[in-house]
């Protein structure tokens, strides 16, 4: 009997969240129920989950999540793909390329661009059939050592203990920063709220804020410390500081610091920052030391559907202004 190719059903949810912690081996449901309760985008069309269906039986799945993205100055309409995921016995059919491209042909046909991540090496030739090509995204990992640079006492860091009180300066500083990048999400108060807000607690990810002399809010970070003891290394998320603040770089360096204060006072290492942030506040100087390691992800893959050939160009060809937050991930 051949396969289905269709939307999933309100009813068949329970399954597909069956389906993917099955394929994906998880041990637990969370992850994809989390998935699909904290993005408030994420059920409001059906025909952007699409699945496989033998005889009632989720074969195969792909999900699309709805999103705007900042390229070249402009927001435009952006498809992510997620949840790529077959069962095993279900293998070399080619469910995953059926379901793409009818996903290509439905749900994207609409958009500006598609998204997914993948492992390059292993998947990259596979997607690049489908029409997709990487991205480039060039993180730096950099130590940063004692004694840190001076703050001005009108400044202070501190936690953000409750992302939902601060939602609006939080937009406010992210949009002004992000918005000069390519590829960073457009957010809202309830993507801050939802979306963010369960990342932090699913992975552990603290915030840290700045404050000036008047209270406001200038700048944050989103990152952790690895879990293994006495590992110095910052995971970034996101950290935005505008670099139009006087003290960018001193404001950035004690909100890293803040992360990981839990070490004690001894130098540490910033992983995962992308490297446009990392020229525009200070962190990489014009002859790269040997201690600094850069690092390019190909595995962010991108296909044009209807965005303006110039802003495509931007995207994918020189990846020098490229930047995709790690709390952004889907």
């Amino acid at each position: 009997m051949p396969f289905a190719i269709r939307a999933l059903r309100t009813d068949e949810v329970d399954a597909w969240v069956a389906h993917c912690t099955e394929v994906f081996k998880h041990d637990s449901s969370a992850y994809f129920v989390s998935h699909l309760q904290d993005d408030s985008s994420a059920l409001e069309d059906m025909n952007n989950i699409l699945v496989a269906d033998e005889d009632g039986t989720i074969a195969a799945t792909v999900r699309v999540i709805p999103r705007s993205q900042f390229i070249g100055g402009r927001v435009v309409s952006m498809g992510g793909i997620a949840e790529v995921s077959t069962k095993k016995k279900f293998r070399g059919k080619g469910l995953a390329s059926k379901l793409l491209r009818a996903a290509i042909d439905g749900p994207l046909a609409s958009v500006d661009v598609s998204a997914l991540h993948t492992d390059a090496d292993r998947l990259g030739g596979f997607y690049g059939k489908l029409g997709y090509t990487p991205m480039p995204l060039k993180s730096v990992s950099i130590p940063v050592n004692l004694p840190l640079p001076p703050l001005s006492p009108q400044l202070h860091i501190a936690p953000l203990t409750d992302l939902a009180i601060h939602t609006s300066a939080l937009l406010r500083l992210y949009h002004t920063v992000s918005s000069k990048f390519n590829g960073p999400i457009q957010r809202t108060q309830a993507y801050i709220c939802q979306w963010i807000a369960a990342r932090h607690r699913r992975d552990h990810i603290q915030a840290v804020g700045a404050w000036n002399a008047q209270g406001q809010l200038v700048g944050y970070v989103f990152g952790r410390t690895k879990l293994r003891t006495n590992d110095n290394t910052i995971l970034v998320d996101e950290l935005i500081v505008p670099n139009s603040l006087p003290e960018s770089h001193a404001v950035a360096v004690h909100l890293l610091a803040a992360l990981a204060a839990t070490r004690g006072p001894c130098a540490f290492v910033v992983s995962n920052l992308p490297v446009p942030v990392a020229n525009e506040l200070g962190f990489l100087p014009t002859a790269i030391p040997q201690d600094v390691v850069i690092s390019e992800d190909r595995g962010f893959m991108v296909q044009r559907h209807g965005l303006a050939l110039d802003l495509w160009q931007n995207l994918a060809k020189t990846g020098t202004n490229n930047v995709f937050w790690k709390s952004d991930g889907f």
